[in-house]
Formats: structure tokens, C-alpha cells, sequence
């Protein structure tokens, strides 16, 4: 049998522990060398077979290499013998993520945060599912506080860079993509990022430049592909931007990016007049995110909260509860901008923004994050909305006084006030789910509810892939039923509160701009502007799918689209018929 000879250096035949040996299997992995690193590890655990260290790290590898059935196998055992670990649990959470589970995934990094707050990774994952699902004021507290704990990092400056894009604050955001990109040359997504910045700014000419300039830096030509495509679409450059986007060329992507592939792509078909063509690239990449990223409809758990909320919000329950005040954290107040995804909510808002007393608050999901957690608040065991019985008496004022402020410390939290202006916007979509809640909290506050065709409104959104709502966008029966639920819930407020409410529809918006400008201006209260007819010319970035229509003149191209796409809509029309005749529109007229 062979022995070992001496090294000739002593240090070198002391025997390493199993701790060191660990060490060398993680840098290893570190370094790339996941094969080296992966049977280290075994030999680690032939010798100590409980070691928690080398299973995780197994288990990571196991994960980065697709083979996410053995990673569960490894980690729930994990789990079980350590089930407050953040460091297992933030595993779990990718994991989770790539098995088509973001809510799961989602749960379990807050979780981690709780735990550890100063778990940088576990903020930075947070504000990107965060993001994804819209969030975006919540998304930029996580990734605010990632930056924070690990400033060195160029994903989490190109991440917090995105969310500031989105959320209109540009030149913050350039800043970020800026530190980014210092921080590693080599990093072609903060060059894109701060392409579709500047292509939200109709910068169009700096934006392909930044991209040509992405393109000689790039891993990934196939993500530099889509930005070019984007800006090319928008350059009105369609042929070019097919060609480029070949679907042949994205078979070996990943889910998210052959799925936002397909998107463009039927943006540009649709712009090329090709419908038939573009309704089967929407619909492809609906299918992608459905069964690939699992971004499914949330039908049992949205059809029991508009149950509930149907039961509860009747006139003779609401007429005993108190109202809150204005509190003293607040100056005029909110103007909340209420309706569908893709309904004209994003055009109202530019043009309440282009008043010299309103700025955008933009969407904070603060009354749904409120509504969440309202149980808690008032320290009741009933869920939402049962919860709000207890707001009777004295005690009552003062805890619907409290969520009121709750609320106003959300939108401080956001940076939404500017020196000199009174009032905020709100339009965070389907926010007309709680006009009930609101009527409590702001019943002097204006809410304008943008109406529009309802095939329409759906067909956009299944295009746009709206994730509110719990992904009712992921199939086109499911958005035309959230929207239905969402129109009779609409509907039974206006019949059981006294609101303060006024319906506007896109179409005669769009017909008759100053007529229908001053009759908003003349409802929430602020004086006539000339500056409000010229909202295109608006600075900010709005950060829907909206944000290239709000930079031009109000058009008619978008009135009555669905027609382009007739034969595609025969399922939802008679889930939608009801609410077409309701609001005055028809089925194959105007």
C-alpha cells in the first residue's frame, strides 16, 4: 500500500479539517470549478456525512446545474434539521423561484430579511420579485437597503437603477447604471438598462448607441438583441427589428427572456399590421409564463376577496363606521386615479402631473398593502374586510385616524411630494378593489375612474402581461373574468357609498381633449392650466406599459384596437358582453 512522503514542508501534512476542506470545495465553486467543488464536498460527507455546510453547498451546485429535484431533496432535509437557518431558507428561495413558485419564493425571503435584515442577497431577490409582480416602491426599499449593505456590487446598482427608471426618478437612476457599469466594464445589463432609459425619454439616438456600445461588451448577444429590437420598433424600424428578433434564435434561453422575446415580437407584428401573426406571439409568450415561469391566475383566492368584499360593503354596515380626517402629516391631499390596467389611467396621470400643484405619485400599492395588513392593525382576528367592525366608538376614530397616517407615512416613504406641490397622484392599477376602504380613509379625496371598451382593456392587458390582480394576465378568459369581477365590485360601491367619484371615459378624452381636461381639472379641484393639454412634453418618465403613447399627442389609433384582433375573442365576449352594454359601448361598434 503507498504512503504518503513528507512535502517537505511541515504545514503542508498537517491534515486539513473538515471546516478548511469546506472552504476550499466554496472558493472552488466561487471560481467556477463546480465539478472539483462537487467532489470535494462528497469526499467531505463520506467522512462526516451530517456536515451542513457541504450539503448546502451541494445543493446550490445541484440548483445552478438544473438538476432541481436532487437540490429540493437536499435542502427540505436541510431545513427540517435547521428550520430557522436565513442562510437555508434563502436557498429554498431560489430554488423555489426557478421551480415556477414566486409567491412561495417571495414568502420565504421576507422571511429572511425578518430574520436577518442584513442579508443583502435576500433584499436585492426580494426587490426583484417585487418589481416583476409591480411593486415597485416596495422594490426599491429592498433594493435601497441591498445597496446599502454591498455598494461594491454591480447587480444590485443596475437593479436599484431599474426601479428608480420605473418609478420616474431618471436622473438617480443613470447615476446608479453609471456606478454600475464603473464597477465592472464587462457589464453589458446596466449599458441596457440605461438604454431603455433613454428610450422612455425618446431619446432614441443615444439609446441605440448605448446599446451598439452594450453589444461589444455583452455575454449575452440574445439580451442585447431584444433592447435592440425594442428601440428599433420604436425608431419605426419594423422590418429590421423582425429580422433581428428570429424566433429560432431563442431556444436555448431561459423562460423570462424568450418570454419577453415573443412580447416584443408581437409588438412588432402588430405595428406591421400583421394581427393573426402577433395574437400567436402574445399568446406564446403567455404560454411561457404560465407553464414555464408560473405566473398563473390566482382565480380561488381573488374569487373569495370579491365574495367577501361583496358581503361586507353594504350601505347599512359602512354608515356606522367613522370617517378619518386629514391628518397632520398631510398638505392638500391625494387625487387617486382608479381603473383597469390599460384603461388611459397612465395619460390621466401625465396630465394631472402637468399642473404646477400635482405631482405623480405614480403606483404605490399602499391601499393593498393596507388592506393586508389592516387585521394586524386593528388587532383583530377577523380577516379584511370583517376586520374594519371593530372601528366603532371613540376607538374607532382614533384606529381609522391611524390607518389613514399609516398610509401618508407609505407614500412619504416613496419620496412622491416635490417643494411647491400640494397633491399626489395615485394610480396604482385595480386600486378600484378598495374603494370601499378608501371611502374610509379619504372620503373628501377625488377618485376618477378611467372607463374604457372593455375588449379593449382586456385585450391590452393579456398583450401587456399585466401581473396585478394575481396574474390575470397569464390567459385571456382570465383577464376578461378579473375584469368582470372588478367592474361588478365597481359597480355595487357606487350603489352602496357616497363617493366621491368621477367616471371618465378614455374615448372622449381622446375626442375632446381640453373639454374633458377642464372638467377633470374642474373635479379634484385645481384651477384651469394650459400646461395640462401639453402633457406629452411632461419630463417624467411614466413607467407603464403606457410610457411611450404618454410622450406624444393624444391619437386615435388605439381607440376600438381590439377590432384588429376580432376573430381571437369569441371566449371572452360573452363574459364581457354585460359590462360592453352597461357602459354604452357595443360589441362590433364603437
Amino acid at each position: 500500500m503507498a504512503t504518503q512522503q513528507p512535502s517537505g514542508n511541515p504545514a503542508d501534512d498537517i491534515p486539513l479539517t473538515p471546516e478548511q476542506r469546506i472552504g476550499q470545495a466554496q472558493a472552488l465553486h466561487r471560481q467556477g470549478q463546480a465539478g472539483r467543488a462537487t467532489a470535494l464536498c462528497q469526499q467531505i460527507l463520506q467522512q462526516q456525512p451530517g456536515m451542513v455546510a457541504a450539503r448546502q453547498l451541494l445543493a446550490v451546485i445541484l440548483r445552478e446545474q438544473g438538476q432541481l429535484a436532487q437540490a429540493d431533496a437536499l435542502l427540505t432535509g436541510l431545513l427540517k434539521q435547521l428550520p430557522q437557518s436565513p442562510e437555508l431558507m434563502y436557498e429554498m428561495a431560489l430554488l423555489r423561484y426557478e421551480q415556477g413558485q414566486p409567491a412561495v419564493a417571495q414568502q420565504l425571503l421576507q422571511r429572511v430579511v425578518q430574520l436577518k435584515p442584513g442579508h443583502a442577497f435576500a433584499h436585492m431577490v426580494l426587490g426583484r420579485l417585487l418589481d416583476r409582480q409591480g411593486e415597485v416602491g416596495r422594490a426599491r426599499f429592498h433594493l435601497q437597503r441591498a445597496y446599502e449593505l454591498r455598494p461594491e456590487d454591480e447587480t444590485i446598482c443596475k437593479d436599484l437603477g431599474g426601479v428608480l427608471r420605473r418609478l420616474g426618478h431618471l436622473d438617480h437612476a443613470v447615476h446608479y447604471y453609471r456606478v454600475a457599469w464603473s464597477l465592472n466594464h464587462d457589464y453589458a445589463e446596466a449599458l441596457l438598462g440605461w438604454a431603455r432609459l433613454e428610450e422612455g425619454r425618446n431619446n432614441l439616438e443615444r439609446a441605440a448607441e448605448l446599446v451598439g456600445f452594450a453589444r461589444r461588451r455583452a455575454m449575452d448577444e440574445l439580451l442585447v438583441d431584444l433592447t435592440e429590437g425594442l428601440v428599433l420598433r420604436r425608431q419605426g424600424n419594423l422590418d429590421e427589428a423582425l429580422t433581428l428578433l428570429a424566433p429560432e434564435k431563442v431556444e436555448k434561453c431561459n423562460a423570462s427572456l424568450r418570454s419577453a422575446w415573443e412580447r416584443e415580437r408581437g409588438n412588432i407584428l402588430d405595428r406591421m399590421g400583421r394581427y393573426d401573426e402577433a395574437f400567436a406571439a402574445y399568446q406564446e409568450a403567455a404560454r411561457i409564463g404560465r407553464e414555464e415561469q408560473g405566473l398563473v391566475y390566482q382565480a380561488e383566492g381573488n374569487r373569495i376577496l370579491f365574495d367577501r368584499l361583496h358581503d361586507y360593503f353594504k350601505r347599512e354596515r359602512i354608515d356606522v363606521l367613522p370617517r378619518a380626517g386629514k391628518g397632520k402629516r398631510e398638505e392638500e391631499g391625494p387625487i387617486f386615479v382608479v381603473g383597469f390596467p390599460r384603461s388611459g389611467t397612465t395619460m390621466v396621470e401625465q396630465i394631472l402631473a402637468s399642473h404646477p400643484n400635482i405631482v405623480a405619485g405614480d403606483e404605490m400599492h399602499a391601499v393593498a398593502q393596507l388592506a393586508g395588513e389592516t387585521p394586524q392593525r386593528l388587532k383583530s382576528k377577523s380577516p379584511y374586510p370583517e376586520c374594519l367592525d371593530t372601528l366603532t366608538g371613540t376607538q374607532g376614530e382614533r384606529l381609522v385616524q391611524g390607518l389613514r397616517d399609516s398610509f401618508t407615512r407609505m407614500v412619504q416613504l416613496h419620496g412622491v411630494m416635490e417643494p411647491g406641490k400640494g397633491r399626489y397622484t395615485d394610480k396604482t392599477p385595480l386600486n378600484e378593489t378598495h374603494l370601499g376602504l378608501l371611502h374610509l380613509l379619504f372620503p373628501e379625496a377625488p377618485l376618477v375612474h378611467l372607463i374604457r371598451h372593455p375588449l379593449d382593456v382586456v385585450l391590452s392587458s393579456f398583450f401587456n402581461d399585466v401581473r396585478h390582480g394575481g396574474h390575470f394576465a397569464s390567459r385571456l378568459e382570465d383577464t376578461a373574468r378579473h375584469y368582470a369581477m372588478t367592474m361588478d365590485m365597481v359597480q355595487q360601491y357606487r350603489d352602496e357609498l357616497d363617493l366621491n367619484y368621477l367616471p371618465l371615459r378614455y374615448e372622449d378624452l381622446v375626442d375632446e381633449q381640453e373639454t374633458n381636461t377642464r372638467k377633470l381639472l374642474e373635479f379634484v379641484g385645481e384651477p384651469w392650466h394650459e400646461g395640462c393639454l401639453e402633457f406629452h412634453r411632461n419630463k417624467r418618465e411614466a413607467r407603464t406599459a403606457s410610457y411611450a403613447q404618454v410622450k406624444e399627442k393624444l391619437y386615435t389609433r388605439s381607440r376600438f384596437r381590439y377590432k384588429n384582433y376580432r376573430a381571437h375573442l369569441d371566449s371572452i365576449i360573452p363574459i364581457l358582453e354585460p359590462h360592453i352594454e352597461r357602459l354604452g359601448y357595443s360589441v362590433d361598434g364603437d
